[in-house]
């Protein structure tokens, strides 16, 4: 919606897999082509976009390789994406009560430099950016109604798990980002990279 908004013309089109949050999306937003597709199938030809960028979306796909050759496949241009840092915080809590551990590689494998060349190093030459995303609330109780909403992952994991497990999962967060509280909130840092070519 950003790149729409910026004008210059651009034809702007978004995808997502999840039919409920394009609902959401197209209900804010009419200047945006928005499309159901799986990232590691895009439906678009080849050389389609003169930019592609991902904000923490790309990396959710269970094939890396796959995502990763569909995006350099339709991008003839720029490229620009988020990439979680491998963060062992908050992911050992959601590991400790998501059960079995899912059948794809981490979606922090992004965050990794050697990773990220051997996804996208022979179609970009990638220029790399460390940076920081503060979640931030004035409460414990206003990040997990943060989180708990607004992330993916968590919404997942919630969702999955019986009410005795889904209270003592949100115990855990709480424990866990006590030790980010200040006289004035939480703030816990979370580690990215920002991918350009």
């Amino acid at each position: 919606m950003r790149a729409a908004r910026a004008g210059a013309g651009a034809e702007v089109t978004g995808l997502d897999i999840a039919p409920r949050l394009l609902e959401q999306a197209r209900s804010r937003s009419s200047d945006v082509d928005w499309v159901e597709g799986d990232a590691q199938a895009l439906p678009f030809p080849d050389g389609a976009f003169d930019v592609v960028s991902s904000s923490f979306g790309l990396i959710f796909a269970p094939d890396q390789e796959l995502a990763a050759q569909e995006v350099a496949r339709v991008c003839r241009g720029r490229l620009g994406l988020t990439v979680w840092r491998p963060n062992e915080g908050p992911h050992a809590v959601y590991a400790a009560f998501s059960g079995e551990q899912p059948a794809w590689p981490s979606p922090d494998d992004w965050g990794r430099e050697e990773r990220l060349q051997e996804l996208l190093g022979d179609a970009f030459e990638l220029e790399l950016e460390e940076r920081v995303w503060w979640l931030e609330g004035d409460s414990l109780e206003e990040v997990w109604e943060l989180m708990s909403n607004g992330a993916p992952s968590a919404r997942a994991l919630l969702d999955s798990l019986e009410p005795d497990r889904a209270a003592a999962f949100r115990a855990a967060m709480f424990e866990y980002w006590s030790q980010f509280e200040t006289p004035e909130g939480v703030r816990e840092p979370r580690r990215y990279l920002l991918v350009l070519r």
